[in-house]
């Protein structure tokens, strides 16, 4: 729901339609491509290394996306002191 409401408070106005289109299609439509490339991949590697070949992937996009974007650089707000 979170990821939502981002998509479409930072999506222009005029584009918000292609943009939720968009994301809704990587959600419902990309399954099935997905469970056929794993079909595959299955039977040609085999199922432990096929989930071993995914968890690096996800590992990768992970430390490629925590360095890239600075999550964790990001300073809370500063409160008013209390009068």
């Amino acid at each position: 729901t979170m990821s939502r409401a981002i998509m479409q408070e930072h999506a222009p106005d005029h584009l918000r339609g292609r943009v939720m289109g968009f994301f809704s299609f990587s959600f419902l439509g990309a399954g099935p491509i997905g469970a056929l490339l794993w079909g595959f991949a299955i039977e040609k590697i085999g199922l432990e290394n096929a989930m071993m070949a995914a968890a690096l992937g996800m590992l990768v996009v992970i430390v490629i996306i925590a360095r890239g974007l600075g999550l964790w650089r990001v300073q809370p707000p500063k409160l008013a002191p209390k009068a």
